[in-house]
């Protein structure tokens, strides 16, 4: 029993079963991470040149060829007088921001969720080759021992042969 305690202390099969057992529970919790939605956040400056507004170009309306003479004067006296109040005040500094958030549910059930119960599979796998590597060990700790305590006990044994073959040969010297 010793003999199995002090390797199951030291046993560097054991450590990498339970490094490679955390491993996979680390893989459980970052499984999770699929399930977040992906955020976008974005932040923008622009600052814009100052525009003159007296100068507008050409304000005159294309008209079709042959129209008549007093629709078109009619007509453009019209656009000229609801151009004339057109001037306003451009911003100069524009900011934009904007956030958006997508949440794949395709992904979830199809790539997300399998994910998760396989990493959580392999969690209670690797647990059981905890226990089978610290088994294995406890065992070959045992059977190691065993075999020490064999060998002790046949040295034992040879060197109570080789006193008795000792014997015999002295023995046989007296008698020839």
């Amino acid at each position: 029993d010793d003999a199995a305690k002090r390797a199951r202390a030291r046993a560097p099969q054991i450590a990498a079963a339970r490094a490679t057992a955390h491993v996979a529970g680390i893989d459980i919790d970052s499984s999770w991470t699929s399930f977040i939605p992906t955020i976008d956040l974005g932040v923008g400056y622009k600052r814009v040149s100052l525009v003159d507004n007296s100068s507008r170009g050409n304000t005159d309306i294309m008209l079709p060829a042959g129209t008549p003479p007093e629709l078109a004067a009619a007509v453009g006296s019209v656009f000229s007088s609801f151009t004339e109040g057109l001037n306003f005040t451009q911003p100069r500094n524009q900011w934009s921001m904007s956030a958006n958030a997508q949440w794949v549910i395709s992904d979830v059930f199809l790539r997300a969720w399998p994910a998760y119960k396989a990493n959580v599979g392999s969690a209670a796998a690797q647990k059981i080759q905890v226990e089978v590597t610290e088994a294995a060990v406890e065992l070959t700790a045992r059977n190691a021992f065993y075999d020490y305590a064999r060998a002790l006990a046949q040295r034992a044994v040879d060197e109570q042969s080789l006193k008795q073959a000792d014997a015999q040969a002295a023995q046989i010297k007296l008698f020839v």
